[in-house]
């Protein structure tokens, strides 16, 4: 054998030897579509301490719906974030994301299923990892402990913070309950008399008798704020919203808003405050469940690393420390919360999230549901038929 020829065989055992070691050394970059918040960039660094081959990049994104179109044509993240069950629902029916492991025992509260499982054949598409059910936040300067104990239904709430209205004597001006959404109040109230958003007739009765409360709280006078009563006040704290903001000024008897506000009141001086579960309607203290999950991308080049990521963002471990940065609310049942939500935790037992029927498109249907609300709140639509309207909507969602 020549030099040359035993120089090549050498290069050729030499590459072939170190190749597969280049190889490995190469991380895999996968990149996850989520929100800019900083336990986020945690997560990250704790996974790629614990898998060194893999590589995670944040794009910062308020919500995957605008990803859907290019995700059909195959230009998509690795792993995606759902804030809602009705954007999760659309990515798993198209088929957009990959089925993780079954498993024998749901570790999460049950409302969440329709954050994780796909509900045409219930097969497991994501992995839910906090839970945010409403709550009823009330300044316990106002109202006291012992009156807030007694507030059963809606009727009893009303009557309590029409009665702060009118006992106040200081130039303040005091409110009770702003409904911040007309669509989370609507869903709450059909919840908590039994009704469900599938459009079946016999949700019509919930359906109207909702609407009904609504009118009869919008006529108590100085009870909902306006945008106009907003004052920009700086307050550590702060929260979205004119109640938000009328709540920490003290100005505000109650604020029912998402339990997620429970940290950053918590860290304000401004005013005493106190939680509670909402009032209860027929069959009780129903509460509107929100939250988050992660799928992965069905399109993705590293299914296996994408699966192990997901899997650790609702592992035990991961909760653990969302807990530790504030997010008081895991998915898990089993992991342990702060003392300050203790009084609240069974709501997440009685929480549903929005059950709109099979292949509805959830996005088209608010936006139909918004227009009637404000028909509804201008007297251009009494009950009955802004009941009407909205029972059309849930049976043929965007079909019309």
């Amino acid at each position: 054998m020549s030099w040359k020829r035993h120089l090549w065989v050498m290069v050729l055992l030499a590459v072939s030897f170190y190749s597969p070691l280049v190889a490995a050394r190469q991380p895999v970059d996968l990149v996850w579509a989520t929100n800019a918040h900083p336990t986020r960039s945690l997560a990250v660094q704790n996974f790629e301490r614990q898998n060194p081959g893999v590589r995670i990049r944040i794009l910062p994104i308020s919500t995957p719906w605008k990803l859907q179109l290019q995700c059909h044509f195959g230009r998509c993240p690795d792993i995606l974030t759902f804030f809602h069950p009705g954007a999760f629902q659309s990515f798993a029916q198209d088929d957009l994301l990959l089925p993780l492991p079954d498993v024998e025992y749901w570790p999460h509260w049950p409302g969440l299923k329709s954050y994780g499982y796909r509900e045409t054949d219930k097969v497991r598409m994501a992995e839910p990892q906090v839970a945010y059910p409403y709550v009823l936040y009330y300044n316990s300067d106002l109202v006291s402990p012992e009156t807030a104990k007694k507030i059963r239904d809606w009727d009893d709430l009303r009557t309590v913070a029409m009665s702060v209205i009118h006992q106040n004597t200081s130039a303040r001006k005091v409110f009770g309950v702003e409904i911040h959404s007309d669509l989370i109040w609507f869903q709450t109230l059909v919840f908590a008399n039994g009704g469900n958003l599938r459009g079946h007739p016999d949700s019509f009765s919930h359906v109207k008798a909702a609407l009904r409360q609504m009118r009869e709280w919008r006529s108590m006078p100085n009870l909902v704020p306006s945008p106009a009563d907003r004052r920009n006040v700086p307050s550590s704290g702060s929260s979205q919203g004119v109640l938000g903001s009328l709540f920490l000024q003290g100005r505000a008897a109650f604020y029912w808003s998402g339990s997620w506000k429970l940290w950053s009141i918590s860290q304000q001086d401004r005013i005493p405050w106190r939680v509670r579960t909402i009032p209860s309607g027929t069959i009780g203290p129903v509460t509107l469940l929100g939250g988050n999950s992660f799928g992965v991308y069905r399109g993705t080049k590293h299914p296996d690393d994408a699966k192990r990521f997901v899997a650790y963002l609702g592992s035990y471990e991961a909760e653990v420390a969302h807990v530790a940065s504030g997010i008081l609310f895991p998915s898990r049942m089993d992991v342990p919360v702060p003392s300050i939500v203790k009084s609240i935790e069974h709501t997440l037992q009685t929480g549903r999230t929005a059950d709109y029927g099979i292949g509805l498109d959830a996005v088209k249907i608010e936006a139909r549901l918004k227009d009637i609300f404000e028909a509804h709140r201008m007297g251009e639509l009494n009950d009955e038929q802004a009941a009407q309207k909205i029972m059309t909507i849930l049976r043929l969602g965007d079909r019309q």
